[in-house]
């Protein structure tokens, strides 16, 4: 299964972008549909690595909304445990800091699963793992440091880097939560794309203002391409067919 991952700040419209593309197609899949799924396989066991429940006052930020602990395969990951050791190494803010280690540990897990599943779908993530990384400025932990923590982790597929003005962000994020107090600085984002640019990570061109079917054949293009290679005949695959969801309003772009 190919990972695709939004990245940009908080307010700059990833998550209505990532609906949009999921409602009008079945080849697209979002965060929760995989996730149920993977938990109705039950690939996701009730256990978490001891390593991790060693490192102080983490044990009450890695658990799900029924108190359980919940793992995948992640047992002595040394990549997991230096990041997760690096950002409780700078926190000097602890708002929101819970349900932040929460999010990361299970972008990570479903990056995992993703990894391993043999589907041919789309999982596109509206905040993915290098979205998670950029929140913790908000609880203090440096660029250079976020900068370290998103090297550990795994790359995805593709990514699309969304972008708006400053001022739009935040009445967005005022609109939201009555405040802009979750508002990230443009250079945080801007230094992980660039970063991840220096990993060789693949980019697709996604917009908000695009239309959505626009924003669809970019993505199964970008699909496409990372298909032919996989080929064993060299010709590569067929470009998936999308089958836009009949519930969809076709002026919703």
């Amino acid at each position: 299964m190919e990972v695709i991952e939004l990245v940009g700040r908080p307010g700059t419209g990833k998550t209505t972008l990532a609906r949009k593309l999921c409602r009008w197609s079945n080849h697209v899949i979002s965060r929760a549909t995989f996730f149920s799924e993977e938990l109705n396989r039950g690939r996701i066991f009730r256990w978490f690595p001891r390593a991790l429940l060693e490192l102080p006052h983490l044990e009450d930020y890695i658990t799900n909304r029924t108190g359980e602990r919940f793992g995948c395969d992640l047992q002595g990951d040394p990549a997991l445990l230096e990041a997760i050791s690096l950002i409780l190494g700078e926190v000097t803010r602890f708002e929101r800091l819970q349900p932040r280690l929460n999010l990361l540990f299970r972008d990570y897990v479903i990056h995992k699963l993703a990894q391993q599943s043999a589907s041919d779908a789309m999982l596109l993530l509206d905040e993915g793992l290098t979205h998670r990384v950029g929140t913790f400025s908000l609880n203090g932990v440096s660029l250079p440091t976020l900068q370290r923590v998103a090297a550990l982790l795994p790359l995805a597929d593709h990514y699309a880097y969304i972008e708006v003005p400053d001022h739009t962000t935040r009445h967005r994020l005022i609109s939201r939560s009555k405040n802009d107090s979750l508002y990230i600085p443009r250079d945080v984002y801007q230094a992980l794309k660039a970063d991840l640019e220096q990993r060789d990570a693949q980019f697709v061109d996604l917009s908000i203002t695009a239309p959505t079917k626009v924003n669809l054949d970019r993505l199964l293009q970008a699909h496409q391409a990372s298909l032919r290679p996989r080929s064993a005949s060299g010709a590569g695959h067929e470009l998936p067919r999308f089958a836009p969801k009949a519930e969809m309003d076709r002026m919703d772009v």
